[in-house]
C-alpha cells in the first residue's frame, strides 16, 4: 500500500487558507479589540503608540491606578506594553449612561454625560493620563431613527433611564508629553442593563 509523506508545516498553512472563505484569512489574523479597561493599559497605550519606553515610576505614582500594593513600576509596564501590542483597535464599556426623553426634532435621545463631546477629555481614576475621541461630532445628542429601536429604548428609559454604551475604536496617536490616547471611533453601541444591543448609532465607521 503506498504511503503518503505529510505536508511541510509551511505548505499545510497555505492549504488550510485556501479552504478559507474569501476574507476570512484577514478576519482570521485581525485581533480582537483589547478591552480598555485601566490607566496602566492606557498608559501602555500611550508610549507604545508613541514609540517610547515609559518610566517605570509611571505605574506607581498614582494612588488610583488598578491594583495598589501590586508588582513594582517595571513589572507592571512590561505586563501593560505586552497586553496592548499587536491590538490596534480597543473597545470601552461605559456604564451608567443617562438618557432622556426621546427628541423627534433631533432625532435623537439627549445624554447627561458628557460623552462624544468633541475635546473633552477621559480618565480612569485619578490619573492625569487620559483619551480623547476624534471624531465624536453627531453622537450627543444620542442619533436614533428607526422607530422600532426609538420605542424600546423609550420604554426602558422611562422605568430607568440608566442604559450602557460599548464604544470600538481604532487607536490614532498619542501625546506623551499631554498624557493623551486618541482614538478614531469605529462603532458605537447601546445596550441595556443586560448588555443586550438596543441601538447602533454609528455602526459601521467613519
Amino acid at each position: 500500500m503506498r504511503r503518503h509523506r505529510p505536508l511541510p508545516a509551511a505548505l499545510l498553512a497555505l492549504s488550510l487558507l485556501a479552504t478559507l472563505p474569501a476574507g476570512a484569512a484577514d478576519r482570521a489574523a485581525t485581533p480582537a479589540p483589547l478591552p480598555l479597561t485601566s490607566a496602566d493599559l492606557l498608559k501602555a497605550y500611550i508610549f507604545a503608540t508613541a514609540h517610547q519606553t515609559p518610566p517605570p515610576a509611571e505605574f506607581t505614582r498614582y494612588m488610583g491606578d488598578d491594583v495598589q500594593g501590586g508588582p513594582d513600576g517595571a513589572a507592571r509596564a512590561q505586563a501593560a506594553l505586552a497586553r496592548v501590542k499587536g491590538h490596534p483597535e480597543v473597545v470601552l464599556t461605559l456604564n451608567d449612561i443617562a438618557l432622556h426623553g426621546y427628541d423627534p426634532a433631533r432625532k435623537a435621545f439627549p445624554m447627561d454625560n458628557k460623552l462624544f463631546v468633541p475635546g473633552q477629555e477621559y480618565s480612569f481614576d485619578v490619573s492625569p493620563y487620559h483619551y480623547v475621541f476624534t471624531n465624536p461630532d453627531g453622537l450627543n445628542p444620542l442619533p436614533c431613527r428607526i422607530p422600532a429601536e426609538i420605542d424600546r429604548i423609550s420604554a426602558l428609559i422611562r422605568v430607568d433611564p440608566w442604559l450602557r454604551v460599548r464604544v470600538y475604536g481604532r487607536v490614532a496617536g498619542a501625546d506623551p508629553a499631554q498624557h493623551r490616547l486618541s482614538i478614531q471611533l469605529v462603532r458605537v453601541e447601546v445596550l441595556d442593563r443586560q448588555g443586550a444591543l438596543l441601538s447602533s448609532p454609528l455602526p459601521d465607521g467613519r
